[in-house]
């Protein structure tokens, strides 16, 4: 019954990453400001693991479903789709045998805990970002003053060796945490393709 759809239409975006998702999902919210966000990433909907965010928005007065995922989130969800088509169809729903819930419900926490390390990789982007600009604004600073008296020169070049320090130290943080990440995918992939 119409009445008591959720929605009438939808369409699914996926997404190369959790950083593109988070996007997409505020972006939407700006353009929806009254839809509801349903975010099944840290709380996935059923026992089994499904994760995405689900947008429910109104378009000529009748709701739409606009579903977004990660590449990973959906990965796990064609994963899941297959299971019910050969195995059982109560899979997709938390249903089916309690050895295939668990295969899927430990599929999705390694797709949960890569885009954690992913969200993590990315800040560390912009806080390195963030410290090569402060770095620039000094260097640019110190190239266009002549003139000025020699301890704000000596304060700004301490300055300046100080961020450099501090942009190295994060660069080889990141390269740990960089390492982490194409491990942790490599990891995923091995579990959600080959098994």
């Amino acid at each position: 019954r119409l009445s008591q759809m959720q929605d009438i239409a939808g369409c699914r975006v996926v997404v190369a990453d959790i950083v593109r998702q988070d996007q997409l999902v505020a972006s939407l919210a700006t353009d929806f400001p009254s839809a509801s966000v349903i975010d099944r990433r840290d709380n996935p909907s059923s026992s089994h693991g499904y994760r995405a965010v689900h947008i429910v928005a109104e378009m000529s007065g009748k709701p739409i479903e606009i579903q977004i995922r990660s590449s990973l989130q959906h990965l796990w969800a064609e994963l899941s789709e297959k299971c019910a088509d050969v195995l059982d169809p109560a899979i997709k729903y938390g249903g089916g045998p309690s050895r295939w819930r668990e295969f899927l419900s430990k599929r999705s926490e390694l797709v949960a805990s890569y885009e954690a390390i992913e969200r993590k990789l990315h800040k560390h982007v912009g806080l390195i970002e963030e410290e090569v600009g402060h770095l620039n604004e000094i260097e640019n600073s110190l190239a266009s003053e002549h003139d000025r008296p020699d301890h704000h020169e000596q304060e700004a070049r301490q300055q300046l060796n100080c961020l450099r320090r501090r942009v190295a130290l994060m660069e080889q943080e990141f390269e740990g945490v960089r390492q982490e990440f194409l491990s942790q995918r490599k990891k995923i992939a091995d579990h959600l393709l080959l098994q």
